[in-house]
């Protein structure tokens, strides 16, 4: 499965896919998606995967969501058959409708601080063998941010004076 972004394997099984938000780089982004799955499942066995979204600026990301566009399509390697090839020409028909891209589930983060990471378990169980695939899309609103220092001058004047001895 060819994945966008940045792929690394973990311990223990794990891999980990990274993707920075809007240029694909984590030094030239605003925000950072990265989510860890193990490598692979038992099919009917529940399991765990792992979700990260990181503000990478000095200023305030609002509105961030984390939606999932859809299914890639599945393939079974030790099977294939006519209904096996229909169903994959419908995951492809659906990945292609754009009603139906924004059908699944959605992760609202909210607003992340400055440098702030959040994280979400999901948990997921395969119903059948073969490989399977999330994709994943964030959107967010960067802010821009300025300070202004607010004082409260104290002025005092005070009159020293000698008096004549």
């Amino acid at each position: 499965m060819r994945v966008a972004g940045e792929e690394s394997r973990g311990g223990e099984g794990m891999l980990r896919h990274s993707l920075g938000y809007p240029t694909g780089d984590r030094r030239t982004s605003l925000l950072m998606l990265e989510a860890e799955a193990p490598d692979q499942v038992r099919v009917g066995q529940p399991y765990t995967y792992t979700l990260r979204v990181t503000n990478l600026t000095d200023t305030p990301l609002h509105d961030v969501e984390v939606r999932d566009v859809g299914h890639q399509a599945r393939e079974n390697p030790q099977e294939r058959t006519a209904e096996n090839d229909r169903a994959t020409e419908r995951d492809r028909e659906r990945a292609e409708t754009p009603h139906d891209r924004t059908t699944g589930a959605t992760w609202n983060v909210g607003t992340l601080a400055p440098k702030e990471t959040q994280t979400k378990q999901i948990n997921a169980t395969a119903d059948e063998v073969g490989t399977m695939g999330n994709c994943l899309a964030v959107t967010f609103n960067p802010t821009l941010c300025m300070a202004v220092r607010v004082v409260k001058p104290e002025l005092q004047i005070v009159k020293i004076g000698r008096t004549g001895r």
